[in-house]
Formats: structure tokens, C-alpha cells, sequence
């Protein structure tokens, strides 16, 4: 607990805290993702994030991609002595440019983060990509994928989008880091309002 309480001191600002109301309780388990759902349960009952290993959830807005990451994410922070955060990936970017923007360096933050046990990456593609972005995104996949750190992806991009988007460099550390794995279905965004 103490490594927890630490990390989320230091990095507070730049990390989200898993919320514990998403969780597996309520997370609506369709027929078009029981395929997924049996990976996951896998990854977990195998404790896999312990060997590095990660997934990948790509498919469509609003499928649950980042509740079913951020259940996992609880599954592990409850059950297990890892700890997990989460980066949102265009607005973590935007508080490494005005971190940077402020002169006065503490702390590596892209690093730091880089270290956390279990990371969930969501969102990844949605944000522009400059060099000065792909630079950032690559530096901590490249940690994770060298100190073989559990990673979880969400994107909205299937693997040959992301590599025309982002590029190589960032592509090849998401297929070292992680198992692919497809969610598709309905956008619950659009169900919740649905009356």
C-alpha cells in the first residue's frame, strides 16, 4: 500500500485512480463480446499481468472498452498486491505539454508513470499526433515493453489504423505489449439516453 499511496502523490494530476463503481457487477456482458469476456477471465485467474502480459481492446465507440478495463483494473487492485492506474491519452498529453510549458522540472512524469505496475493506456489514437506527441507516447511504451510491465490498450482503432495513425514506432510496442482482443456491439452511450 505504501508504493500505491506514493505514486499516487507523485503523479496525482496526470493519473486517474481506477473508479471502483466499474466494476464487473455492472458491466453488461452481451453475446458479441462472451469470447472477450472468457480472454479476460483467463488473463486474471492466470494472474498474466504478473508476467507482463497485456490486451488490447479496439472496436467502436461506446462498447465498453474503458469499463471493462477499469474492472479489470479494480479486479487486480482488490485482489492482488499490484497496483494499477490509468492515463486517459489526450488530455494525460496535454498535462505533459504544460508541465513541460512550466520550466521547472520536479519529476519525470512519462517515466514515473511508466513504472506503475499495471497501466491502462485508453484512449490511444484519439489524440493529434506531432512528432513531440509520438515522442512521449513512445517513450513510455518502450519502458513498459523493455521492463516488461502489464499494459492494458483501449482504442477506437483496429491495429492497421493505429499503425496509419501513430505510426510504426508506436504500433510495434502495442502488438510486443499486448494480446488483441475485439469488443463490439451496441454504443451504451447512446442506450443510457435511450428514453
Amino acid at each position: 500500500m505504501y508504493y500505491y499511496r506514493k505514486y499516487k502523490e507523485k503523479l496525482k494530476g496526470f493519473i486517474i485512480e481506477i473508479p471502483t463503481h466499474k466494476s464487473f457487477k455492472n458491466f453488461t456482458i452481451t453475446k458479441e463480446i462472451e469470447g472477450a469476456i472468457n480472454l479476460v477471465n483467463i488473463f486474471l485467474s492466470k494472474e498474466l499481468f504478473k508476467e507482463g502480459k497485456g490486451i488490447f481492446f479496439y472496436g467502436p465507440t461506446g462498447t465498453g472498452k474503458t469499463h471493462l478495463s477499469y474492472a479489470i483494473l479494480n479486479e487486480i487492485n482488490q485482489k492482488t498486491d499490484t497496483f494499477s492506474y490509468a492515463i486517459f491519452v489526450p488530455e494525460f498529453v496535454q498535462k505533459i505539454r504544460d508541465y513541460y510549458s512550466q520550466g521547472d522540472v520536479e519529476i519525470n512524469p512519462i517515466l514515473e508513470i511508466a513504472k506503475i505496475p499495471v497501466l491502462l493506456v485508453d484512449d490511444l489514437g484519439a489524440e493529434r499526433y506531432t512528432e513531440w506527441v509520438q515522442e512521449q507516447i513512445v517513450q513510455l511504451l518502450d519502458y513498459r515493453y523493455r521492463n516488461n510491465l502489464s499494459t492494458i490498450i483501449t482504442s477506437n482503432l483496429n491495429l492497421k489504423e493505429l499503425r496509419d495513425k501513430v505510426g510504426e514506432r508506436i504500433y510495434s510496442r502495442v502488438v510486443g505489449l499486448c494480446k488483441p482482443i475485439l469488443i463490439y456491439g451496441k454504443d451504451f452511450r447512446k442506450k443510457q439516453q435511450d428514453w
